[in-house]
């Protein structure tokens, strides 16, 4: 049994059982055995939730789940689906709140606001905006387009069962928190615009900057994985990645410099099919490549600076 989890738990029986009311936005990201019990820990995401009768909040929420593993699915058997359950609140080392799930409690038919902002996350919005291709809004997620960046097209990793029809488009996330106004979704920034602009002109630019990023830290990440050779060949000329990586997705982010806003290009890795990685970029600049932990710390190391 995980230490950090025993003394997590411990912290989280310290705390009241109140009534949490919220949009599941996703279903559980991972599920494993805990300790001798039947049990399972998994967790999920709330993209809108309030605790009792207080004011419905805008930031995701992630709720930590300790129950035998059939009970599971009946939290997030659809997507956005409105729900009501007993839980425990704690504040997370990173100072973010997280809930522990309690019991699930039917969700009355009154509850207008929660019903209003599930209805709003399930609407389809679409936008039209010149030079993008047409937009369609996922929320909480952002502006989604099935947009191909062509130079990447015959990239796989030899790992991947499956490699056709894995690139899932462009994203452009919003500025604003999608649920301050039912009413309102904010369009892509005009940095954001000029983002997609540079990169869909200089597709190949772009992709060759991020292939000698990935050619220049591989040695490292071949001792770092410790991956025998035929999952990490030796490459000797960054077009070998060819049969190694694949681009799966691009997101245009809300961050900018000198009018263009960060890319991050998300890559599937012959080495880390589970995982993955990513490239964070401004415009054919390269500011980090890695796996997503490292990238993540970066970014908060860079939030705490600004």
């Amino acid at each position: 049994m995980n230490n950090y989890w025993i003394s997590r738990l411990a912290e989280f029986r310290q705390a009241p059982i109140v009534d949490l009311y919220g949009v599941v936005s996703e279903p559980p990201i991972s599920s494993s055995r805990f300790g001798e019990a039947n049990l399972h820990l998994s967790s999920f995401s709330l993209v809108t939730w309030r605790v009792g009768d207080d004011e419905l909040q805008a930031t995701p929420l992630r709720v930590i789940v300790l129950v035998p593993v059939s009970e599971i699915g009946q939290l997030s058997r659809e997507l956005y689906r409105a729900v009501h359950f007993k839980a425990r609140m704690a504040v997370h080392m990173s100072g973010s709140m997280e809930a522990l799930y309690v019991e699930l409690v039917e969700l009355t038919e009154h509850d207008e606001e929660l019903k209003a902002a599930n209805r709003y996350l399930t609407e389809s919005v679409t936008l039209d905006l010149s030079p993008l291709p047409p937009l369609h809004y996922l929320r909480p997620r952002g502006w989604y387009s099935e947009t191909y960046l062509s130079s990447w097209l015959d990239f796989y990793p030899q790992s991947y069962p499956d490699h056709q029809n894995i690139f899932g488009g462009f994203s452009f996330s919003s500025q604003a928190a999608p649920l301050r106004r039912f009413d309102e979704v904010a369009p892509p920034t005009p940095a954001q615009i000029a983002a997609y602009q540079y990169l869909v002109e200089n597709d190949e630019r772009v992709r060759d900057a991020v292939l000698q990023a990935m050619f220049e830290q591989y040695p490292q990440w071949q001792q770092d994985y410790g991956a025998d050779k035929e999952l990490m060949p030796d490459v000797t000329h960054p077009m070998q990645f060819k049969s190694l990586v694949k681009l799966w997705s691009v997101s245009i982010g809300s961050k900018e410099m000198d009018g263009f806003a960060e890319v991050n290009l998300g890559l599937l890795p012959n080495w880390d099919i589970e995982h993955g990685m990513g490239a964070i970029l401004i415009k054919d600049h390269v500011i980090a490549i890695g796996d997503y932990e490292s990238l993540e710390s970066l970014e908060e190391k860079q939030d705490v600076d600004e």
